[in-house]
């Protein structure tokens, strides 16, 4: 849960003075995620299955804001469509 948060902050600390190394870090914390988090899954009797374990608890808003912020960062690239 704490990635999210340092991902977030990460992306404020690369937006203000634009210390591009803020920005890495906070880039390499949202891939690692992208790369963890596969979705999720409706099993047959319509209940929701988390095959990431927990993916309901962590602080998606600020993954999601993180993103944002640094979506203009040169050093971010959308990931290659599945």
């Amino acid at each position: 849960m704490r990635d999210a948060a340092s991902a977030y902050q990460l992306a404020l600390r690369w937006k203000i003075p634009g210390d591009d190394s803020y920005a890495k870090a906070g880039v390499d914390i949202l891939n690692a995620w992208a790369k963890k988090c596969t979705g999720y899954i409706v099993g047959s009797d319509g209940k929701f299955i988390d095959p990431n374990e927990n993916l309901i608890a962590i602080q998606i808003h600020q993954l999601a804001n993180a993103a944002e912020v640094l979506r203009t960062c040169l050093l971010y690239t959308s990931p290659s469509p599945r």
